[in-house]
């Protein structure tokens, strides 16, 4: 797979993350695209992309994980 297609894959799902009205399919897509991301900046050697990836990675899956604690509560 070229370097190239991994960063186009990153852009689209990132694309896709900002399309979606429901907040946790919106931060799945964009932690999705954040992985895609880290993997692209590996593959070139780009720290701040891969640096961004991870905190991206980070604070999506906090929220992802306040969000399914707080539908668990909701009943």
């Amino acid at each position: 797979m070229s370097t190239e297609i991994i960063g186009y894959i990153a852009l689209g799902l990132g694309l896709l993350a900002i399309s979606m009205k429901e907040m946790m399919i919106l931060r799945i897509f964009h932690a999705l695209s954040a992985l895609a991301y880290l993997i692209y900046g590996a593959t070139i050697g780009a720290h701040p992309v891969m640096l961004a990836g991870v905190l991206f990675i980070c604070i999506h899956g906090y929220h992802i994980f306040q969000l399914i604690k707080k539908r668990q509560t909701q009943g």
